[in-house]
Formats: structure tokens, sequence, C-alpha cells
């Protein structure tokens, strides 16, 4: 994974408004880093999915964080709680469960990882090949 070029990070409650603004705060931030309109329309996806699922489970307040690389952005939601996502099998009958499976379906790659004794859950989109690029 490359290394960030520029990060920016926001809190917000546990509070199912967070979700809009977690979206305002991406678009905001990735239009500054001049992202292509795809990437920031998934990305904000992304977001609202990884902020809903933390509103959930969080420990206190949520931490969303964003970082630009030169070949993808990642969109990090830190929750402060221990308890890893688990990815449900689908039921059409719910309402509920499909945040984590439209998340794969986005970005490049997920995961989680430890922080102390909480956790972060992430997702990197990668940017389209530009033609320019050495080796396209």
């Amino acid at each position: 994974m490359d290394e960030p070029v520029a990060e920016s990070s926001t809190t917000l409650a546990v509070d199912p408004r967070s979700c809009a603004r977690a979206r305002r705060f991406v678009e905001q931030v990735l239009g500054e880093w001049d992202a292509p309109d795809g990437i920031i329309g998934d990305a904000c996806l992304v977001a609202t999915e990884l902020v809903s699922n933390a509103i959930g489970h969080a420990v206190g307040p949520i931490n969303l964080r964003l970082a630009c690389s030169p070949r993808s952005f990642t969109v990090e939601v830190f929750d402060g709680s221990p308890v890893l996502p688990v990815v449900r099998a689908q039921d059409v009958r719910s309402e509920r469960g499909r945040g984590l499976l439209l998340v794969s379906r986005v970005s490049s790659e997920w995961g989680t990882r430890q922080v102390g004794r909480s956790k972060a859950v992430w997702a990197r989109l990668d940017l389209p090949a530009r033609p320019d690029s050495p080796g396209r």
C-alpha cells in the first residue's frame, strides 16, 4: 500500500445525523484533492456504511479519516469498540446487514485493524489508471 501524501480527519457524534456529516466531509475533502467524481461517490457510500455501522457499536465519538496516496484513497473509521464487524449472509427480507457487502463491492480492498483496545475499519478505493502513467 502506498504511503499517504495527504490526510484529513473529523470527529463525529454517535448520532444517525453523522452519516450525512460524513458524506459532506468526504465530498469536501476529496473535492479539494481533485478526486474523480466516481471515486467521490463511492467514498461517500463507503463512509456512510462504515459510520452507520460504527453508530451501532461505538464507544465514544467516531473518528473518520481520509488518506490520499498516488494510486488510491482510503476511508477509515475508528469507533472505540473492540468488536470486529461481521459480513452477514444476505437476507433479502432484512433492511439491515448489507453495509459491508456494499463496501466490498465498491472498494478494491477493505479490512480491520486493532488500535489499542479498539479497532478501525478501512476501505481502499483505487484510482483509475491515467493514460499517461508509465507502463500503460
